[in-house]
């Protein structure tokens, strides 16, 4: 495990100084500093981002296809009145409940990261500019 953690390590510290080698010349023609073209990354993160920010939502619907999955399963062993369903009707009634706990704890955390962060003057309606590194836009 040491060793793989030096070789990211290594090669993490090797991509910063190729990435940072670039020469920059000033408008008379001398050399002014380094800069790096780093669009790609600033791209996947604010990708990454985004795809994050659509997780919540889509796991909330997840939850409650998975809900309903285990409600229609329930409602068809019922109706089926074989001797076997109830084994299957436990399994079912225990998936509601893991769901609707599922969609309980969810929502739950959601109102309370949105009361602290309204408590603490949070908005979570305003786009957040990044800061950026020297000659980067």
């Amino acid at each position: 495990m040491k060793k793989v953690s030096y070789i990211i390590l290594g090669f993490l510290f090797s991509i910063s100084s190729v990435s940072f080698a670039q020469i920059i010349r000033g408008n008379s023609g001398r050399t002014v500093g380094t800069q790096a073209d780093l669009s790609f990354f600033k791209g996947f993160l604010m990708s990454a981002g985004s795809i994050i920010a659509m997780l919540p939502p889509i796991l909330m619907g997840l939850a409650v296809v998975v809900f309903f999955w285990y409600l229609i399963q329930f409602i068809i062993n019922k109706n089926k009145g074989s001797g076997g369903g109830k084994d299957e009707n436990k399994k079912n009634a225990s998936g509601m409940a893991y769901s609707l706990l599922a969609i309980f704890v969810m929502v739950t955390l959601w109102g309370i990261i949105a009361f602290f962060g309204d408590a603490i003057g949070i908005n979570s309606n305003v786009q957040v500019t990044a800061p950026t590194l020297p000659g980067i836009r």
